[in-house]
């Protein structure tokens, strides 16, 4: 049983930490854009903001990323639990789920990033709405 803990609770560790994240770029972006610690990129950093935007976009994303992979992950976990007489298996299982949650967390980057070069001009000036939207 320790078995299934530990593979459960390693594999909702990549889901949490996108939650907690999300909730933390949300509500307290860093003061100043530095190259530590918050959401870095060359867009997000262009202006003050820029960064705020990009804090709060990504916190957004990460946080619905983070949700999903943990319903997600949580259900083929479940669907693991039969393997008992196979820990390589279900190892192996779980280092392809592992695996896969974190493509998707990099992949999480890309909406943000997108929406920055919609909004936002080469010089981190935010971009006039077109007439009538």
């Amino acid at each position: 049983m320790t078995f299934w803990i530990t593979m459960f609770l390693v594999n909702m560790l990549i889901p949490a930490a996108l939650i907690i994240m999300g909730a933390v770029f949300r509500r307290a972006t860093p003061k100043k854009i530095n190259r530590i610690a918050g959401y870095r990129s060359s867009w997000s950093m262009k202006s003050r903001e820029t960064w705020e935007f990009a804090h709060k976009h990504s916190g957004k994303i990460m946080k619905i990323v983070g949700l999903v992979l943990f319903v997600v992950s949580a259900a083929v976990m479940a669907l693991c639990f039969g393997m008992d007489e196979d820990e390589d298996g279900v190892g192996m299982f779980a280092m392809a789920l592992c695996s896969a949650q974190c493509v998707v967390m990099i992949a999480a980057i890309f909406p943000t990033e997108i929406a920055l070069r919609k909004n936002f001009d080469a010089d981190g000036k935010r971009r006039a709405k077109p007439a009538g939207a």
